[in-house]
């Protein structure tokens, strides 16, 4: 269950209209949208928004859901809000080519859905996909003003939490002396960066 780990990465923006779609479609006359308060969890502000624009209209279009998502990120995070959509995107298609390829329940083990290989014989994973989403944030943070940074600082948790939540004991335990003081100098700002924003 997703109340195992606040900060899992849920690609589920595209399932979320498709259950509003549903349910209009069924004659649903209210709601109950249970989501994260703006301290915890992974795009709380952004989920509570499009909730709030999905239960006033839940039978808009795709391309209207989408142009909201786009006017909140850019609203919310400047102009880096260009790249947060990118990886959002980035996201829901990682999980729909996953799961043309097997059942995928959406819950503790993000590791489970997203693409992340590790190599047995090498001990080591496959950051490629990872590191693709890292530089989508890096990019985000360069365009960032005093107002906005800490907000795309805070929404980045959940990628910071899950590569280091789910890689670092092999990359520790297999690393350098270089890798490994990297990896614990990354959690403890990691951690800091949490405790800041009162999570």
């Amino acid at each position: 269950a997703i109340y195992g780990n606040f900060f899992a990465i849920v690609p589920n923006f595209t399932a979320i209209q498709n259950n509003y779609n549903i349910l209009a479609d069924s004659d649903v006359k209210g709601v109950y949208a249970e989501g994260f308060g703006y301290k915890n969890g992974e795009f709380g502000e952004l989920r509570n928004y499009v909730h709030s624009k999905l239960a006033w209209k839940p039978d808009m279009s795709v391309s209207e859901y989408w142009y909201h998502i786009s006017d909140f990120l850019t609203g919310y995070y400047g102009e880096g809000g260009i790249y947060i959509e990118e990886y959002i995107k980035h996201l829901e298609n990682s999980i729909q080519e996953l799961s043309k390829k097997a059942y995928l329940t959406l819950g503790y083990d993000t590791i489970d859905y997203l693409p992340i290989d590790y190599d047995y014989d090498a001990n080591q994973y496959d950051l490629t996909w990872l590191n693709y989403c890292q530089n989508l944030w890096d990019k985000a943070e360069q365009l960032a003003d005093d107002e906005q940074l800490p907000r795309i600082r805070k929404s980045r948790i959940a990628l910071d939490y899950f590569e280091l939540y789910y890689t670092m004991a092999d990359r520790y335990k297999y690393g350098d002396a270089q890798a490994r003081l990297e990896l614990r100098d990354r959690c403890e700002e990691l951690y800091n960066r949490m405790k800041s924003f009162g999570v």
